[in-house]
């Protein structure tokens, strides 16, 4: 049994604007049935959080100030990567960067990809 065609083919890709945390990128695309398009997206090496649990269960959030959105959000202590850093050694540094905090132990949560 065959596999079906892939709904999109890339023709091409440029990079419109490169920085250390990300790309903005266009794709050049076909479908199945020859029409083409644009794809516009940002490329980037992925962001690492921590949720920091205490000995009595309790945790923190932090107020951030969200520029685009225009108003302050509490969140977990979280950090952009950069091309080949380690995600533990990014979530450590953002812990105790933003936080103030010091982990003894870690346990990886899990992974996703958007």
């Amino acid at each position: 049994m065959s596999e079906a065609p892939a709904p999109f083919s890339r023709l091409s890709r440029r990079v419109l604007v490169e920085n250390a945390w990300h790309r903005y990128c266009l794709d050049r695309y076909v479908r199945r049935d020859g029409t083409e398009g644009d794809y516009y997206y940002i490329d980037m090496p992925g962001s690492c959080g921590t949720v920091p649990i205490f000995a009595d269960g309790s945790t923190v959030l932090l107020q951030v100030r969200r520029y685009l959105l225009g108003c302050d959000l509490w969140e977990f202590p979280i950090g952009g990567m950069k091309t080949g850093e380690v995600p533990l050694e990014v979530a450590q540094h953002e812990l105790e960067e933003e936080a103030g905090l010091v982990a003894g132990q870690w346990t990886e949560l899990g992974q996703f990809a958007p």
